[in-house]
């Protein structure tokens, strides 16, 4: 592997460096994005409950007061 990175010259250390912070970033995405974060036990149990049209009131005030992805859709 490292023979072909010899091999690839010059053009092989920016190619290097790109894949090095895909991965990072790719790597931050799913940290940032787990589920645990972006879905809110409040909101989705109140949403669970949810009967009436007039219930939506009560969506819209938990969602308020949890801002986020999921409170923001």
């Amino acid at each position: 592997m490292l023979e072909l990175f010899v091999k690839g010259g010059l053009m092989m250390y920016p190619l290097l460096l790109s894949s090095i912070l895909a991965v990072a970033i790719i790597l931050e995405r799913f940290w940032s994005l787990r589920r645990k974060r972006i879905l809110v036990p409040q909101i989705v149990e109140v949403i669970n409950q949810l009967q009436k049209p007039e219930d939506l009131e009560m969506v819209l005030s938990i969602a308020r007061s949890h801002p986020g992805p999921f409170a923001a859709i």
